[in-house]
């Protein structure tokens, strides 16, 4: 048996604005649901409180966390307080949200990165080693959407000979300061590359003081429900310096188009480590031969498309999974589980 115990909104879409709230993407009608549907299956859940204002939200879901009695608890995000009363108290397996190394407790921690990468962080000191002894591999699987159809260069930018993609709803901050006045040079010099941004579709706002010069060059499209599709029609798509992205670089990945990425940051668990750049000069030169050189392009793009289903194949990670949460609910088990649902 499985419960949500959410504590407020449980779905989020980017193009679902309720109205006079302008800061909320929430879906107002899931506030109201008693149940979620996935698989052909009824899943209960219990948004106690409708908004993070509330001082009592935490203890009171925790609390009715405790009364249900479960076996094992799986916390998506970390460091919330709610892992935090739990701890001691039921067995945990967190879901990281992002690529940095978690400070909420936790008995499992489902690592993002693979073995190899994350024992390097802990050698360089980066990671501790109490984090990677919890570590539990192969098991943060994700649904990312896949094409539902191709589209071709020409239906995007009619006169580019090729397309350099960015996605993301916070492309306008993300793409500033020398990453930009790079990018800027770098089209300068490929007037037949273009650069088309999925996620904000303000121009002014992208462009900046840094795109500016190329501006003939930056194309700018808003929030799409048919990414995929828009990114088969595109050749690399760029990674920033950011934290987050990685749904969007896993999209661009199934959808054959290449990533260039440095080697930190949410898409950089994606990757390998053959893949990423330790700096901007070798994450353009990467970006250079992509663009120059076509056997490599269609070489990374067929690999990377592997990689990301390897890495975030579905059906595999939740049978990880559901083997982990079994091991820590197993009577006599380390953790001390056994009693409960």
């Amino acid at each position: 048996e499985v419960r949500i115990f959410a504590g407020g909104a449980l779905h989020y879409r980017t193009d679902a604005a309720i109205p006079l709230v302008s800061y909320s993407n929430v879906d107002p009608s899931l506030l109201q649901a008693d149940t979620v549907r996935h698989g052909g299956v009824e899943i209960p859940y219990w948004p106690c409180f409708l908004d993070d204002g509330q001082r009592l939200k935490f203890p009171v879901v925790a609390l009715e966390i405790l009364q249900y009695r479960p076996q094992a608890v799986l916390c998506y995000g970390d460091g919330s307080p709610v892992q935090a009363l739990l701890a001691g108290r039921v067995p945990s397996v967190l879901f990281p949200s992002h690529s940095a190394a978690p400070v909420g407790p936790a008995d499992r921690y489902v690592s993002l990165w693979d073995r190899a990468t994350l024992d390097a962080r802990v050698a360089e000191g980066d990671w501790p080693q109490t984090v990677a002894d919890r570590a539990v591999f192969g098991a943060a699987g994700v649904r990312y959407p896949t094409p539902a159809r191709s589209v071709d260069r020409a239906e995007l930018v009619p006169e580019a000979e090729l397309i350099l993609a960015i996605v993301g709803t916070r492309i306008a901050g993300e793409i500033r300061g020398d990453f930009a006045t790079r990018l800027a040079r770098f089209l300068a010099e490929r007037p037949g590359v273009h650069l088309l941004t999925l996620g904000v579709a303000d121009r002014q706002r992208v462009l900046g003081e840094e795109l500016l010069p190329v501006a003939d060059q930056v194309h700018c499209r808003g929030y799409a429900t048919n990414l995929a599709d828009l990114l088969t029609g595109c050749d690399i798509a760029l990674n920033p310096d950011r934290q987050g992205a990685g749904t969007g670089s896993a999209i661009a990945m199934a959808a054959g188009c290449p990533v260039v990425s440095l080697n930190r940051g949410d898409t950089a668990t994606l990757l390998a480590p053959s893949d990423l750049s330790a700096d901007l000069d070798a994450y353009f030169g990467r970006l250079a031969r992509l663009v120059d050189d076509a056997d490599y392009r269609a070489e990374a793009s067929g690999r990377m498309a592997e990689r990301v289903e390897a890495v975030l194949g579905f059906v595999p990670a939740m049978q990880r999974l559901v083997a982990t949460v079994e091991d820590l609910a197993a009577p006599g088990s380390a953790s001390g589980a056994g009693s409960g649902r």
